[in-house]
């Protein structure tokens, strides 16, 4: 007669919903990254290339760059919001010498990374003595943009012109800047200038 022997069952994982953008998908904390992944784009059913996209974790504020990684290495709960993003976009730079180019750049590395790899696209050296700078824009109450100076700062710069040029003196001076081509007969005119006339070179 043969004997039964009673073998202990093994549990299945748990499976709960994960949230990536508007979709969501079945998932498992024993799960890859790279499987999530895979999973989230049959879901899409999108004919595109998303060799350049990769998960964004808005709330811890990193990349889940490693694909063999689990949801469990990473702490990904079924709460957490991921974002399925490329990790090069666009951006505008002003380079050292006032240069203003659209290029493009990893959001996925550090900020050093990421000047570096520039630098070397740019032909830039020393490139550790560079870094990115964002300009924040000031707005004052009634919606308009405004550089803040202090009140002396605004007198000196209403009083005080540009002196760095031919130009600035021949405004100090309250002098004309047209052209010394006239006969000595030749009446010059002279130009009536205020603070609020623009000139143009």
């Amino acid at each position: 007669m043969p004997i039964s022997l009673n073998q202990p069952s093994i549990p299945k994982p748990l499976s709960w919903n994960l949230t990536i953008d508007s979709t969501t998908v079945v998932v498992t904390g024993s799960m890859t990254i790279g499987s999530v992944m895979v999973q989230l784009v049959n879901c899409l059913d999108i004919s595109q290339d998303f060799s350049d996209y990769a998960l964004w974790w808005s709330k811890t504020n990193i990349w889940l760059l490693n694909t063999k990684w689990t949801l469990d290495q990473y702490g990904v709960q079924s709460d957490a919001q991921l974002s399925f993003i490329s990790m090069h976009k666009s951006i505008r730079l002003q380079l050292p010498d006032l240069r203003v180019l659209s290029i493009s750049a990893d959001f996925s590395v550090t900020v050093f990374a990421a000047v570096c790899k520039l630098c070397k696209d740019l032909g830039i050296r020393h490139a550790e003595e560079l870094s990115l700078l964002r300009v924040l824009k000031v707005t004052n109450t009634n919606g308009s943009h405004e550089r803040r100076t202090s009140p002396r700062r605004r007198r000196y710069n209403i009083g005080t012109l540009n002196r760095h040029n031919s130009m600035g003196d021949s405004l100090a001076n309250n002098t004309s800047t047209i052209s010394t081509l006239f006969s000595p007969g030749t009446p010059k005119p002279r130009p009536k200038i205020t603070n609020d006339t623009i000139v143009n070179i």
